[in-house]
This record gives C-alpha cells, sequence and structure tokens, in this order.
C-alpha cells in the first residue's frame, strides 16, 4: 500500500511517471575519497532518484583514517548506519537534557549502529589501513523503514558476494 506522501507524488505527475524514477544505478560504486577529510558521501534522494519523495539513503567512503566530521542533518528523522566493510568508529552527543552525553562504539562489517533523531554525529574509518563503508537510511518514526533498511543491505550483501564470484 502507498503511503499518502507517495500518492501525491503520484498524483503531481502521472502522466510524467517512469520506471526510471523508481530505479538508481551506481550505490556499489565505490567514490573517490582523495580529498582532506578522506571520505566522500553519496546522498541518494529525490533529486537524483524521484521514486523516493520523501524518503532517503546515502552510501559513505572512507579512505583510512577518513571521517565524516559532526554535523546534523536530519533533524526529523534517526538514521540507521550498516558498515558494508571496515571499521567505523561512530559517536554522538546526546542532547542537554540527557547532559550532553558521549556515545562512542566501534561499529563493524555488517553491524548496525542507529542515531538518534536531531543528535550531533560522526565517522571516521579506525581500520587497519583499509577503506570501510557504510549504508545510511534515515528512519521517520516508522518501524518499517527499519526493516527495509536491513533487507536493502543484505540485498546489497548478496550482490557484492554475487560479484566476486
Amino acid at each position: 500500500m502507498s503511503s499518502e506522501n507517495e500518492w501525491l507524488w503520484l498524483q503531481e505527475r502521472p502522466a510524467n511517471v517512469v520506471a526510471d524514477d523508481f530505479y538508481f544505478t551506481g550505490i556499489l560504486t565505490p567514490r573517490s575519497t582523495d580529498n582532506p577529510l578522506g571520505s566522500n558521501i553519496t546522498s541518494v534522494n529525490v533529486e537524483t532518484f524521484p521514486g523516493l519523495n520523501t524518503l532517503g539513503m546515502g552510501r559513505s567512503d572512507f579512505a583510512s583514517g577518513g571521517v565524516n566530521p559532526p554535523h546534523v542533518h536530519h533533524p526529523r528523522a534517526s538514521e540507521l548506519l550498516m558498515v558494508l566493510e571496515g571499521t567505523l568508529l561512530v559517536e554522538l552527543v546526546s542532547s542537554n537534557q540527557n547532559g550532553n552525553r558521549v556515545f562512542s562504539k566501534a561499529v563493524n562489517k555488517g553491524d548496525v549502529f542507529l542515531i538518534p533523531q536531531g543528535m550531533a554525529h560522526f565517522q571516521k574509518n579506525i581500520g587497519d589501513g583499509n577503506n570501510a563503508v557504510g549504508i545510511s537510511k534515515p528512519l521517520a518514526a516508522n518501524s518499517q523503514e527499519f526493516t527495509q533498511l536491513i533487507l536493502l543491505c543484505l540485498i546489497i550483501l548478496h550482490l557484492k558476494f554475487l560479484l566476486m564470484i
């Protein structure tokens, strides 16, 4: 069943909707990390993938020691991060009401980390000299989105396995 937002999007331009609106290629393509931060964030949103409408996802590529600096890009949703390769240090700071606590975790390949809504956070590749890759998805208050991200990540891991054969 379509959500109300998806329905409104389809109603706005139903005659113009094509299969490519529901398609994106390149999420498995590594991006250059040859920059001062040693990272590259590929945002997949309605501008690059119209079918996402109000949704989004991203791929994060990290060189050895690369960092995605502290940020709060999603004040209306939590973010779920799954590490596909390497080890990322993920840190977040809670709000003032929780005493500005710092939470820090090394997240390994296949692990998932939840960044609560509106919290400042960053990621750094702390692996053993190798590149790291993560896939992230902002989550609204909808438990089905968590399941969808896990399924997406499993499909991506399966595709990577098939491509190695």
